[in-house]
């Protein structure tokens, strides 16, 4: 039993409420995840997104906030394996490898919640972040990154 009244609708559960209660209590954190399936059935990865935005990225949404604007948040994110196969689909191969080895490569940034990644212009050209335990990465690419 988690520690949240159950009539309570996990969504509105503000993101540092969230995360004082996934630390004695992770299971909320399956009540977030259903809850997010719930509402978007045909983006099962949404849910993924947001549980662990809300895990891994503790300084990337307001403490305020309530889980149902960092769901906003995401639906601009992709799993970064779809992206790098989708990428490599129309050649652009060059940038498939930089997302590919940034995870590698800024692993010193996760603690912080994600990174921003450049092209050898200096362009950012992404969003990534992703959660150590749960193994996926997320990534937002930025207008002119296609």
């Amino acid at each position: 039993m988690t520690a949240i009244d159950p009539d309570e609708d996990p969504l509105e559960l503000e993101t540092e409420e969230f995360r004082e209660i996934y630390a004695v209590d992770p299971e909320v954190a399956d009540l977030v995840h259903a809850a997010v399936l719930a509402g978007h059935p045909e983006r099962p990865a949404l849910a993924d997104a947001v549980v662990d935005s809300l895990v891994a990225g503790h300084d990337m949404h307001e403490d305020e906030a309530p889980i149902v604007e960092v769901l906003d948040a995401c639906l601009r994110l992709m799993p970064l394996d779809a992206v790098v196969e989708h990428l490599r689909g129309l050649q652009r191969n060059t940038l498939a490898d930089l997302l590919e080895a940034t995870p590698a490569e800024a692993g010193r940034w996760l603690h912080e919640g994600g990174w921003a990644v450049h092209d050898d212009a200096g362009t950012e050209v992404a969003f990534m972040f992703a959660r150590r335990d749960g193994g996926r990465a997320w990534v937002q690419l930025f207008d002119g990154a296609l």
